[in-house]
């Protein structure tokens, strides 16, 4: 079935109808909900990237019936630094999935790639939510698409007060800390593909993005000399946006009333009835040096009692790839957890001997949760 649309770049002015479209485009699985960003649409997409854009499809109505969102980064790769294309959280109204307007939106990532700006264009998708892997169907004519890694997205529950260790000291960083939070940043992360710059400037200008994430969002963890070991950021985005659930599994009821029956969710807020958000926070720039895993595993487990004072979080939300060291960090936590794909895609016409390259061996790959 096909039927006339018009393509275009969403404005401020299309923020309503953006919001109310995200409530007719619930996920499916486990547990059937969307994403509300009341009361500004276009808050989370400054966050996502140096610049961003929506493109919206418009019916001959003039009312919004698709979009997708696409994000422009400047990342690491193989030692250089390139501009990246992400696109994601495309919307689709269920009254138009039987048309191409998919394929259209999923065009203008094609011709945004084929304009040359960009050294390669990635996606990630949920391992259970299979509709959108029909764009590496639709570009598989013009681009050379790699499975970049499969990453695990860990949802940490703060079911009871982990041990943590009095090697170090816990505080929320200052002003002064962040030259030494850069060179550690920048030390962890200098070789892992898709990793920022994380310098003093790249840095300042991320804390400064919204008033939900800013240098009090950052722990670090101190030794007896006063040298910063690991740090973290715990990132709460209910400002920003809210998962609103429709509808549990069975499964899963079964599962919260099994772990409720046995005392693990005590003190935990009780999962929300349908229409009602769920709350969780993110972690993200995990940073320790081989020698200082230990300080940064502890200084999880602080962030954990910290959320769990709060009593408000269900879970703490970090992703992985298979490869990064730093996992080690999380090990011991109570968590659940969920496949997530990347795929990069890069043009046939333009084989770059940088980008074109196999992946190191043991290579990893940046990944931040609250971005995606």
């Amino acid at each position: 079935m096909t039927a006339p649309f018009r393509i275009r770049e969403a404005g401020l002015d299309d923020n309503d109808r953006l919001i109310e479209l995200a409530r007719h485009c619930p996920t499916q699985g486990r547990i059937s909900s969307y994403s509300d960003r009341y009361p500004d649409f276009f808050a989370l997409t400054r966050q996502q990237g140096e610049r961003s854009f929506v493109y919206v499809a418009e019916s001959l109505h003039g009312d919004l019936v698709a979009s997708a969102v696409f994000l422009e980064r400047s990342e690491n790769r193989n030692g250089l630094n390139v501009k990246v294309l992400h696109f994601g959280d495309m919307r689709v109204h269920p009254a138009v999935r039987r048309t191409r307007v998919s394929a259209k939106l999923i065009q203008i990532y094609n011709d945004l790639l084929q304009s040359g700006k960009y050294d390669h264009g990635v996606v990630e998708i949920l391992k259970s939510n299979t509709a959108p892997s029909r764009a590496n169907t639709l570009l598989r004519s013009q681009m050379n698409i790699r499975s970049d890694a499969h990453i695990t997205i860990y949802k940490l529950l703060p079911v009871w007060n982990y041990k943590i260790s009095k090697n170090w000291t816990y505080r929320q960083a200052k002003e002064q800390d962040l030259p030494r939070l850069a060179k550690l940043l920048h030390s962890v992360y200098q070789n892992v593909d898709g990793a920022p710059s994380f310098s003093i400037e790249w840095l300042q200008e991320a804390l400064n993005k919204h008033s939900s994430f800013s240098l009090a969002n950052i722990w670090v963890a101190q030794n007896a000399d006063g040298e910063i070991s690991a740090c973290l950021a715990h990132w709460d985005q209910s400002a920003l946006r809210k998962t609103i659930i429709l509808r549990y599994s069975q499964a899963l009821k079964f599962i919260v009333r099994l772990l409720t029956t046995l005392g693990l969710l005590w003190q935990l807020p009780p999962p929300p009835k349908a229409g009602r958000s769920l709350h969780f926070q993110y972690f993200r720039w995990l940073a320790a040096k081989p020698e200082n895993i230990r300080a940064l595993q502890s200084l999880v487990r602080f962030a954990m009692h910290k959320s769990r004072e709060g009593g408000k979080s269900q879970f703490i939300m970090v992703g992985f790839h298979p490869r990064d060291p730093l996992k080690a960090a999380i090990r011991g936590i109570l968590k659940f957890r969920e496949p997530l794909h990347v795929y990069s895609h890069r043009l046939m016409t333009q084989p770059s001997a940088v980008t074109q390259a196999p992946a190191t061996p043991g290579q990893s790959l940046y990944v931040d949760l609250a971005l995606i």
